[in-house]
C-alpha cells in the first residue's frame, strides 16, 4: 500500500498535514506531490490521493469539501442552503457552488470567508446530524432552496424532497416557510413549492418541467401509463391534447442498474427503439425525446416542443 494511502483518515477520507509531516511529506516532497496530482489539497492542512479525487462525482467532491471544511473550523458549524441540501443527498441542477454555506445566529452572518459563506438566520430551526455533518433539517433546508436558489435548482429539491415522502410533506413545507419567517424570497419559494411534484423521478425530469413552465408551455401529464400488446408502459411526460410523448434521456437510464435491470447499454437502447415503436403504432403518438444538453438550453427546448405541436399555456 502506498503511504499515502494508508494516512488516509476512516471517518473523513482526508489526509492531515500532520501526518504528512510525520511521515517526511512536506516542503518541496509535498508541492511535488500536489503539482504531479499525486495530492490534492481539499482545504488548508487537509488532503486527498489525486487518483481517488479523480474518481469522485462533483457531488462528491463538494461534500468531501464540506467535510474539510468541518474539520478545519474552530467552531462547531450549521450547513445550510446549497451545502445543507447535498448533506441531505438533494440533487441541484447547477453545479455545485464554490462556497460552503453556514447559518449563523451572529454577526458574522452575510459576510464571506474563503470557501465559507456565512448566512444571519435568527432561527435556523431544528437541526440535524448526517454523517458526521450538521445541517438545517429537511423542511428548512427545501424552503431556503426555494426562496434563495434559482427555480430549476429549487424545483430539483422540492420534487427529490416529495419523492422521498410523498404524503403530508408538501403542506409540511408551506408550515416550514411560515414558520421561518422569510421576508425577500417569501413569494417565490411559496411558487417553487407549489409546483413541486413527486412524479417527477429524476433531476432531469425536474429541470426539464421547470424549463417548460418557465418557457410558458402546456405543462405535461407526468409518468402517464400505456397498456400495449401485454405490456405497460410508463412515459415521462405526455400532452393529451396534442398526443405527445415526451421522454427525458438522462444518461442513468442507460447505465444505472435500476434502470437497466442488469442489461448492457446498446440492449437498452433497443428496447428504448422497441418501446417507442410500440407506443407509436398503438397510440398514434408522437415522440419527442432530448437529453440535459437540450433541457439546459430553453431556446433549444422551445423548438423541440413547439415543433412536436405544444401550445402556450392560457395565462
Amino acid at each position: 500500500m502506498d503511504i499515502v494511502d494508508a494516512l488516509i483518515s476512516e471517518d473523513s477520507g482526508l489526509i492531515r498535514a500532520s501526518h504528512l509531516r510525520e511521515n517526511g511529506i512536506t516542503g518541496g516532497r509535498l508541492e511535488s506531490a500536489l503539482q504531479a496530482r499525486a495530492l490534492v489539497r481539499v482545504h488548508r492542512g487537509l488532503y486527498i490521493p489525486g487518483r481517488q479525487w479523480a474518481s469522485l462525482q462533483p457531488d462528491a467532491r463538494y461534500l468531501l469539501r464540506v467535510r474539510a471544511v468541518a474539520l478545519a473550523s474552530d467552531r462547531a458549524l450549521v450547513f445550510c442552503r446549497e451545502t445543507a441540501a447535498a448533506i441531505h443527498g438533494l440533487p441541484i441542477v447547477s453545479p455545485w457552488p464554490d462556497t460552503i454555506h453556514v447559518a449563523t445566529p451572529n454577526a458574522l452572518g452575510g459576510s464571506s470567508q474563503k470557501m465559507l459563506t456565512a448566512h444571519t438566520h435568527a432561527n435556523p430551526g431544528p437541526t440535524v446530524a448526517i454523517n458526521g455533518l450538521t445541517a438545517t433539517a429537511l423542511s428548512r433546508t427545501v424552503v431556503d432552496m426555494a426562496a434563495y436558489s434559482p427555480f430549476v435548482d429549487a424545483v430539483s429539491v422540492i420534487d427529490a424532497a416529495l419523492r422521498r415522502n410523498p404524503d403530508s410533506f408538501q403542506t409540511e413545507l408551506a408550515g416550514e416557510l411560515e414558520t421561518a419567517a422569510i421576508v425577500r424570497g417569501a413569494r417565490r419559494a411559496s411558487r417553487a413549492i407549489e409546483f413541486g411534484d413527486a412524479l417527477a423521478e429524476s433531476p432531469g425530469e425536474s429541470l426539464s418541467r421547470a424549463r417548460i413552465h418557465e418557457l410558458g408551455l402546456v405543462a405535461p401529464e407526468l409518468q402517464v401509463g400505456f397498456d400495449v400488446s401485454g405490456h405497460h408502459y410508463v412515459v415521462d411526460f405526455y400532452w393529451p391534447e396534442t398526443n405527445l410523448i415526451g421522454e427525458f434521456d438522462g444518461r442513468a437510464k442507460y447505465t444505472r442498474a435500476e434502470f437497466t435491470a442488469g442489461a448492457a447499454p446498446e440492449e437498452v437502447v433497443w428496447r428504448e427503439k422497441k418501446r417507442e415503436d410500440a407506443l407509436r403504432a398503438a397510440t398514434g403518438a408522437r415522440v419527442v425525446r432530448w437529453t440535459w444538453a437540450t433541457a439546459m438550453n430553453p431556446r433549444s427546448l422551445r423548438r423541440l416542443l413547439t415543433d412536436g405541436g405544444v401550445p402556450p399555456r392560457r395565462r
